[in-house]
């Protein structure tokens, strides 16, 4: 079943979009009329609802909604579906208002395509959700850390973590010392504080590994951090660890693979430079 699905993955996701899209104008009469549809109404939905059907899957059709792979939706595809509505309604408030002309309730064309971004919006993150859900099932212990650094690559990671089927780790929380990310969240995961929270969070959250997770300043980042913990006193024995910069994972596909023990090379202060002289 799964494989059939995935075979015709685009046929699949076209009929679930004009079931949202009828089902968005349907309710747009509904609440125009209070949730009691006068026998005429209902004729102006039956005779105008395949012009509003085609013009919108055709707008969806050409600004590439069905070129893309629906388990990886994002924000590509809402900008997608908000400019297919966008361009579609103009063309079906010119088209319907021709037909139907006085006999119809202009609200109607305003209220459904709200209706129908949530819809079909709503779809796109749902068959998202649903994989990343699947994804996190796992047999067996996960090691759990928090991400230290709530940046970039911070967020890269804990996304290949939350998609990964059988991940060994889990990501608890984050840290990081930017007070205006503290209480808030990335991909439902929480920021908890900066490197004074450190000792607290491995506490509590009865951590295995700490992943330092930052781009810039890592190598005195990584010693202050291990100093903070000694001094804690907390008997808990933690592994620090740490991963390449997205300057030197621009052409990996995964970053999880790459986390690694702290070796002495990433506690030194000084940068990197590029001797390439370009001969």
């Amino acid at each position: 079943m799964k494989k059939h699905i995935e075979k015709h993955g685009r046929l699949f996701v076209l009929l679930l979009d004009a079931g949202a899209i009828s089902l968005a104008y349907f309710l747009a009469f509904v609440l125009r009329f209070d949730f009691h549809l006068p026998p005429g109404e209902a004729y102006n939905f039956i005779i105008t609802l395949p012009v509003v059907l085609t013009l919108r899957l055709a707008a969806f059709y050409y600004f590439g909604l069905y070129n893309g792979i629906w388990r990886y939706a994002s924000m590509a595809d809402l900008t997608a579906i908000f400019k297919g509505i966008l361009a579609s309604q103009i063309v079906i408030m010119a088209a319907v208002l021709f037909v139907q002309h006085a006999h119809f309730p202009r609200s109607v064309l305003v209220i459904s395509p709200f209706i129908a971004f949530i819809f079909v919006g709503g779809i796109r993150f749902a068959i998202r959700m649903t994989r990343n859900l699947r994804y996190r099932e796992t047999e067996g212990k996960q090691s759990r850390m928090p991400i230290y650094g709530a940046g970039d690559l911070g967020e890269a990671v804990l996304r290949d973590l939350q998609r990964m089927k059988g991940a060994t780790r889990r990501a608890v929380c984050f840290l990081d010392d930017n007070a205006l990310k503290h209480g808030r969240s990335i991909h439902g995961v929480p920021v908890l504080g900066g490197r004074d929270k450190i000792a607290k969070v491995i506490k509590d959250k009865e951590i295995d590994e700490v992943l330092v997770a930052v781009n810039h300043s890592r190598g005195r980042l990584i010693t202050d951090l291990m100093q903070v913990y000694a001094e804690s006193g907390n008997p808990r024995k933690v592994e620090f660890k740490t991963l390449p910069t997205m300057d030197e994972l621009i052409s990996k596909t995964r970053l999880v693979p790459d986390i690694r023990k702290i070796d002495v090379g990433d506690l030194m202060h000084r940068r990197i430079v590029d001797i390439n002289m370009g001969w």
